[in-house]
């Protein structure tokens, strides 16, 4: 047989056998898995693949990530900005958002493919990539370059594209009917406090989008975790105030619990799907054409060819289906008509329903729209950032008020010459944790799982594995309280011991911990606030998205099973109150309340 040769394998169901085969035959001495779920290479691990090594990869994906950070932004913006759509910023591409789209991933994954194949260390050991994309895989074939040998398999399953064609055709009359199933639960409800939009071009008006989800429930009355510093400010109560609520996932008790918040606050609520009627619902499935979408120019990025890529993005967007932005640019354009003063105040992500948001009313030097920072903006974030030379092009607020120094200055470098930055106090309630903080091994141990479901699985997956046989530990593992994914099962395929168990309450755990692991939440921010050490996991599955980025010397870092078990055997973290004061203000920075008191005044004075 010869040596030195590589086998690329696209996964697929069924192939568990084949790859079997192969590894026999074959001599594999060491394999990579490019892919998001984390529990492909866990289950081949345990089996067939656990006598052969694995590249760990982890490190070196968050070092592409930064290394392509600038490429990726001005490629993608300009890409969009030539396809000749007028609201081509509200592109699924566009949007640059890690947790809706892999690909940025993807194209990490195929530079660090790139770079394998250039490693020395590989030149003389047979490799196995295995793939779990398959649009990556297309593009490795399309780029293996190298005077290599290579072997390409796969067994693409056409059930599954099937499937999703399948599923994309129901989607639009399955959003529908949820929606006017919405409609009318929103109406019985909300009878005496839905806003008339006659009333539009009353005075002193201020608009409110925000989210309505679990979060809001926690103390089994209705709070506002997004923009609820607003309601603090005394100029609030003096105008007419409404709430629109962009996202809602709530039962029946809960939305009676808004209703009777907003009764008692003398606010008035609007839900988008009170725009919704019949002949909307017929003209959208009228429109409806499920077809491919195929780049028929090359789009190369760094030099390597990525039209597959560019192709399954396209192909996604095209069967995907947002109600959402459409019922919002509906009530932007209904708001931007009128010519009294309005305020606009919204939790800022420079997501993609915000530009939408922000498109009609724009247009009106009557609107003030203020952008307020719900998440920090840490600079692997890809979705806050866009290519600078094409900013006036974007739909932006007047004003954004940022939290802290550190999203103050990553906002300013890309924002500054079109909007205003102000920077204000955190207006977060911080848990008061008692940390032990000493020289001797951590004992509790918090992971604070993110929203994404493929990231979580990713991280539980890596620490089990770690500290599966450690008892000394006694491990927490807390998901994201709107994860809607069976961590149950998760931790049945895991075999979990009994020292490690799925917990609910963030708070009562983060009071507890003497370290919490984290990937791409903020959770290492809260344990910094409250005296605790945080350790980042870098995983090889998913992208570094890490609010804690620019502390390298109190958060600790780990890529390997080797690395996080140092990190829990030594502690040295001292104070963290300069971080924390970078992250979320301190006493010399302007209270956010004062800031949307002044904000308020004189939008209402002019």
């Amino acid at each position: 047989m010869t040596r030195n040769k590589i086998f690329v394998v696209h996964k697929s169901n069924g192939y568990k056998a084949f790859l079997s085969k192969i590894i026999i035959e074959c001599s594999i001495d060491s394999w990579v898995f490019l892919g998001e779920d984390a529990l492909i290479p866990y289950q081949l691990e345990i089996s067939i693949l656990n006598d052969i090594e694995r590249y760990p990869l982890a490190e070196e994906l968050g070092k592409s990530q930064y290394e392509h950070l600038e490429q990726y932004i001005d490629f993608i913006d300009d890409l969009e900005s030539r396809s000749g759509e007028e609201l081509w910023w509200a592109s699924r591409l566009s949007w640059k958002n890690p947790w809706d789209s892999s690909f940025y991933l993807t194209y990490c994954q195929l530079d660090i493919y790139r770079k394998i194949l250039l490693d020395d260390t590989f030149k003389n050991k047979n490799l196995l990539i295995l793939v779990e994309d398959f649009a990556l895989f297309e593009c490795i074939k399309q780029n293996s370059n190298i005077d290599r040998p290579f072997s390409y398999y796969t067994a693409e399953n056409y059930f599954d594209n099937i499937t999703a064609i399948l599923k994309s055709y129901s989607r639009r009359p399955y959003i529908f009917l949820c929606a006017a199933i919405s409609k009318l639960m929103c109406r019985l409800i909300f009878k005496n406090t839905t806003f008339d939009t006659a009333n539009l071009n009353q005075d002193n008006l201020i608009i409110l989008p925000t989210f309505i989800d679990s979060r809001n429930f926690r103390s089994g009355v209705y709070s506002d975790p997004f923009i609820g510093k607003v309601f603090e400010t005394e100029s609030i109560k003096t105008n007419c105030a409404v709430i629109v609520p962009i996202d809602w996932v709530g039962t029946k008790h809960q939305l009676k619990l808004f209703n009777k918040w907003l009764e008692n606050n003398g606010f008035k609520v609007f839900f988008l799907y009170n725009s919704l009627s019949l002949y909307n619902i017929l003209l959208e499935l009228s429109k409806f054409k499920n077809t491919s979408s195929s780049n028929k120019k090359i789009s190369i990025l760094n030099g390597l060819n990525i039209t597959p890529l560019i192709n399954k993005e396209k192909l996604r967007e095209r069967r995907a289906f947002s109600l959402q932005n459409k019922l919002i640019k509906a009530f932007s354009k209904k708001v931007g008509a009128q010519v009294n003063n309005k305020l606009t105040i919204y939790p800022f992500e420079n997501q993609a329903w915000e530009r939408v948001f922000l498109y009609e009313m724009r247009k009106h030097n009557n609107i003030k729209s203020v952008g307020l920072q719900n998440a920090p903006c840490p600079a692997l974030s890809t979705r806050f950032y866009f290519s600078k030379k094409l900013i006036d092009a974007l739909p932006l607020p007047d004003t954004i008020i940022a939290t802290g120094n550190v999203s103050f200055k990553n906002l300013e470098t890309y924002y500054g010459l079109k909007t205003e930055i102000l920077t204000s106090q955190s207006g977060r309630d911080f848990i008061s944790g008692l940390s032990k903080n000493t020289l001797l091994k951590y004992s509790q141990v918090m992971v604070a799982c993110s929203l994404g479901e493929k990231e979580s699985v990713a991280l539980i997956t890596f620490v089990v594995n770690t500290l599966r046989n450690n008892k000394n530990f006694q491990v927490s593992i807390v998901p994201h309280p709107l994860a809607n994914y069976d961590y149950v099962g998760l931790f049945k395929k895991l075999d979990c011991p009994a020292h490690i168990s799925l917990k609910t309450s963030f708070a009562d755990e983060m009071k507890k911990a003497d370290v919490v692991l984290f990937d791409s939440s903020s959770a290492g921010l809260e344990a910094l606030a409250n005296g605790i050490q945080p350790i980042f996991i870098g995983s090889k599955n998913a992208l570094h998205v890490n609010p804690n980025e620019f502390d390298a010397e109190i958060t600790k870092y780990a890529y390997t099973e080797e690395q996080l078990m140092d990190a829990l055997i030594y502690a040295d973290m001292e104070n963290p109150k300069e971080v924390i004061r970078e992250y979320f203000g301190d006493g010399s920075t302007m209270p956010l309340t004062d800031i949307l008191e002044n904000i308020i005044k004189t939008t209402f004075s002019s």
